[in-house]
């Protein structure tokens, strides 16, 4: 398969998807599986997915997520996603904290709202009833997050199989929204295909699933930009602190105050 070099996360995922409906083989059980090449899985991997599938058909089944250094550090377990005010909860911390053991012992499947890339097993039947995954309007970021959106409104469910688990290398990805950026790198970020901010892909995504479209996207643009600033204030009032003149007791009233201005 030749691409043109500039495919990005979704065009070339869709040409991989391509070929393969061109050559799978003429019946009703294929799959199409998406797995991100700075990733590493175990040699059940496979067995566990299509037993996910199975057990709750008709869905798209996703994976766990943790830490390739650390695999008891739960990266992802499944999202709640608003569509109606721009929020998302991360149930890995929300209701795991971070912990892949405390959800192992939980249970073995949960319905999510959306669904990562990053070790998705597509039944065929998905493509036929919503297309493939949109390359005009999301290029690299949020392209899995519409696919599956739009999956769910046509009636599959979202399952995350707690037993299929994607090993990944945390730190191996695009601009961070809460690193410490400068405010060059954040201005750049708001258009970058590489990043998750890209403003664009953000107003694609609420005018094609948002309820409330525009306004959705200004609220969630508020919240990024807000986002940014009030860590740049804390950024800020920190080094003040350590700047502080000595001479006042660490742990004085006064010297608490100028700390957390």
């Amino acid at each position: 398969m030749a691409g043109s070099g500039s495919l990005w996360w979704t065009g070339a995922t869709n040409v991989g998807i391509r070929y393969a409906q061109e050559h799978w083989p003429q019946r009703t059980d294929n799959f199409i599986l998406t797995l991100n090449d700075d990733t590493e899985i175990a040699p059940n991997y496979l067995e566990t997915l299509l037993a996910a599938y199975w057990a709750n058909k008709p869905c798209i089944v996703g994976s766990i997520s943790v830490d390739v250094n650390n695999h008891d550090r739960l990266l992802y377990a499944g999202t709640g996603l608003n569509l109606w005010f721009p929020h998302i909860s991360d149930w890995a911390k929300t209701q795991y904290g971070n912990n892949y053991e405390t959800l192992r012992n939980s249970r073995r499947y949960l319905v999510s709202q959306s669904l990562p890339g990053r070790g998705m097993l597509i039944p065929q039947r998905v493509f036929e009833v919503i297309g493939l995954f949109d390359e005009q309007r999301f290029q690299h970021y949020m392209s899995d997050i519409d696919f599956t959106v739009s999956a769910r409104k046509a009636g599959f469910d979202m399952v995350v199989s707690v037993d299929s688990v994607v090993y990944e290398y945390a730190d191996a990805t695009g601009f961070d929204v809460k690193r410490q950026a400068s405010f060059d790198e954040f201005k750049q970020a708001l258009t970058s295909i590489k990043s998750p901010i890209n403003y664009p892909v953000r107003l694609s995504f609420a005018r094609k699933h948002a309820p409330l479209g525009v306004l959705y996207f200004g609220m969630d643009m508020l919240r990024i930009v807000g986002g940014y600033a009030l860590r740049r204030g804390l950024r800020w009032s920190g080094r003040a602190a350590r700047q502080q003149p000595l001479g006042k007791s660490a742990a004085s009233p006064e010297a608490n105050v100028q700390a957390y201005n």
